[in-house]
């Protein structure tokens, strides 16, 4: 094997190794990239998420008074019902 041989065997092999690095750093930063994206979407999911937890939660406080008011309103029915029974039995009618 005669010298020019043996050198640019050594260049091939720098510039293979030379591009295979090159890949791997872009690689790492279309990957990193990449976290980064998904990290923020998670962050701004999250948010989206804490947001309708929240809006959940002051519905079902709503429900809850409203539920509290039917029941007041149905027990305040049934009172008045009675009342007008006991006028119609007083005058007669039943």
């Amino acid at each position: 094997m005669d010298w020019n041989k043996i050198v640019w065997i050594w260049i091939y092999f720098f510039i293979g190794a030379g591009g295979a690095i090159g890949t791997i750093k872009l690689t790492e930063s279309y990957i990193g990239k990449l976290f980064h994206i998904l990290e923020r979407t998670i962050k701004i999911r999250s948010s989206e998420l804490k947001n309708l937890y929240d809006e959940n939660a002051a519905l079902e406080s709503n429900i809850n008074k409203l539920k509290e008011k039917r029941s007041s309103l149905e027990s305040r029915n049934h009172e008045l019902e009675e009342i007008l029974f006991e006028r119609i039995k007083q005058e007669g009618a039943i």
